[in-house]
This record gives structure tokens, sequence and C-alpha cells, in this order.
């Protein structure tokens, strides 16, 4: 099965300041593509297990938090920091 991947407004501001702020940019935008390709592939398996409906997973330089719905197949990034920092 695959799941649709969408990030929450405040992730997405977050993963541009990220971005722009790395001298190693590249290196942030192909941490997020895996990031993505996991969490499409995944789903519920990806990842570990986190306080509440949570999950995190970790692609360095990048972590997310994130939650799983299995019947919709949606996967909704809540936050996303660099680990690094």
């Amino acid at each position: 099965m695959s799941y649709r991947v969408e990030w929450a407004p405040l992730a997405q501001d977050e993963a541009l300041r990220i971005i722009l702020a790395r001298p190693d940019r590249g290196a942030v935008v192909r941490a997020m593509d895996v990031i993505g390709t996991v969490l499409a592939d995944e789903g519920p398996r990806a990842g570990e297990c986190r306080e509440g409906p949570f999950r995190i997973l970790i692609e360095l330089p990048l972590a997310v938090k994130f939650t799983v719905d299995t019947d919709d197949a949606v996967v909704t990034v809540a936050q996303i920091w660099d680990v690094a920092s």
C-alpha cells in the first residue's frame, strides 16, 4: 500500500528555514526526498513509536515527527528539525 504524504504548514515553514540555513542544502534536500519516499512506502511501519499517535523518522541530518491515518492512507508530517542543530 502506498501512503499520501502531507506536510503541516508549520513543518513546511520549518523545512524551508532549515534548507536556507544549512550550507549543505543538497544534503537536506536529499534527506527530505528519502523521508518522503520512506513515509509513502512504509506508512505505519516507518520510524519509531513516540507519545500518543506520533512516530519519528530520522534521516540525517533531519528528523520528522508524523502521524499515520491508515484508513485514508495519509501520513502527515507535523514537525521537522535539524538533528545537527
